[in-house]
């Protein structure tokens, strides 16, 4: 007889289990700051405090996180579920701030986290932000003047959770921030129809959003 080893199931939220991004501090260069999901930090244990190794060569971009209680770093608690640690820029990473990614679970286990963090996507979103706009030297056509566009009767459900008092906004790549998270569009249209539902209001397709 024998024993074959199960692999926990590892829960999903339909959000970034990981993000990070480069934090500006006050007359100093950026911070690492990686950001752990609620899901994520109760499966770990909760843990209080981390060693931090970055990789290089092969592993050019990854960080591997253990988690102990001797750890070097402090595992930030966050008041409404999930932790932060912040981390001091190493090679490789930008030298200005950046916009929150979700990272690549590289490897998981029962105390140590390897992530890949979204260097190209933080390289994508400022090449974009940097782009010159083009203008162009030809001058319109004289032609009949279009007719208006229809009216776009979706709700515009940023606008809307700003409204009832949400940090709220559109990121690259289709996801969203909400409350110091990074989301994607249908955990914004389940915030939408929570508040719709309280005012006794018909919930939203995702189709009546944008």
């Amino acid at each position: 007889m024998s024993w074959t080893a199960l692999t926990p199931i590892v829960k999903t939220t339909g959000r970034a289990m990981v993000t990070a991004a480069m934090v500006s501090m006050r007359n100093a260069s950026p911070k690492l700051t990686v950001n752990l999901a609620g899901t994520l930090f109760g499966d770990l244990g909760e843990p209080a405090h981390a060693h931090v190794m970055a990789g290089s060569g092969e592993h050019a971009g990854q960080l591997q996180i253990t988690f102990a209680p001797d750890g070097a770093f402090r595992v930030t608690r966050f008041a409404k579920g999930g932790a932060r640690i912040w981390l001091p820029p190493f090679d490789g990473m930008p030298d200005v701030p950046t916009e929150s990614l979700p990272c690549r679970i590289v490897e998981r286990d029962t105390g140590t986290l390897i992530i890949a963090l979204p260097i190209e996507g933080w390289a994508e979103a400022r090449a974009a932000r940097l782009a010159p706009k083009v203008k162009s030297d030809t001058p319109p056509a004289l032609t009949a003047k279009p007719a208006p566009a229809p009216a776009d009767k979706r709700l515009d459900a940023i606008e809307y959770l700003q409204s009832k008092g949400h940090k709220c906004s559109r990121l690259a790549g289709g996801r969203f921030g909400l409350d110091g998270d990074t989301v994607l569009a249908v955990q914004i249209l389940e915030a939408v129809n929570k508040h719709r539902k309280r005012a006794d209001l018909a919930a939203l397709a995702l189709a009546e959003i944008r």
